[in-house]
C-alpha cells in the first residue's frame, strides 16, 4: 500500500497576492515532499495559482476578506485539490475556452489562466452552494 494514500494538506489564503503565491508553493512543496513527479507539482502549481488569482482578480470587494481554503489530496493514485471560498457564482468548467492561436493573433497576454486549468488537469469540478464556490482539480500520477 502506498504510505501517501489519503493524505490531505491544507492552507488557508488570504485574498490578496503575497497569500495567494505563499500559498500555491506550499502545495508544491507538500506534493514534492510526498515524490509527486515534477511535471505533475508542476502543473498543479500553475493550476493552483491560476485559479487563486482568478478569484481575486474577479470576485467584489465585500469577499475581500474571505478567506479562500486550498487542500490536497493523495488517494488512489490520483492529486485532487479542492479550493473553497464565498463568492458569486462562476463556473470556470461551462465556459467556452480560447482559440490560443487568436488570442496571440490579437495581441493578448493576459485570459488564459481558464484555459491551462482546464487543458493541465484531468479533470475539474465545480460547485456552488449558498454562496459557497467549490472548485476540485484532479490529476492522475503516472
Amino acid at each position: 500500500m502506498d504510505p501517501r494514500s489519503d493524505q490531505t494538506f491544507t492552507v488557508s489564503a488570504g485574498r490578496n497576492h503575497g497569500d495567494i503565491e505563499s500559498s500555491t508553493k506550499k502545495i508544491a512543496s507538500y506534493l514534492t515532499k510526498q515524490g509527486i513527479h515534477t511535471d505533475l507539482v508542476s502543473s498543479m502549481e500553475l493550476s493552483v495559482y491560476e485559479a487563486l488569482v482568478n478569484i481575486y482578480d474577479h470576485e467584489p470587494e465585500n469577499f475581500r476578506d474571505s478567506p479562500i481554503q486550498v487542500e490536497c489530496s493523495l488517494s488512489g493514485g490520483l492529486v485532487t485539490v479542492t479550493i473553497r471560498y464565498e463568492g458569486d457564482y462562476f463556473d470556470m468548467t461551462s465556459t467556452k475556452l480560447p482559440d490560443i492561436v487568436e488570442h496571440f493573433k490579437k495581441g493578448k497576454t493576459r485570459g488564459l489562466g481558464i484555459y491551462f486549468i482546464r487543458t493541465l488537469m484531468d479533470s475539474v469540478e465545480y460547485s456552488h452552494d449558498h454562496g459557497e464556490n467549490t472548485l476540485i482539480l484532479t490529476k492522475k500520477e503516472e
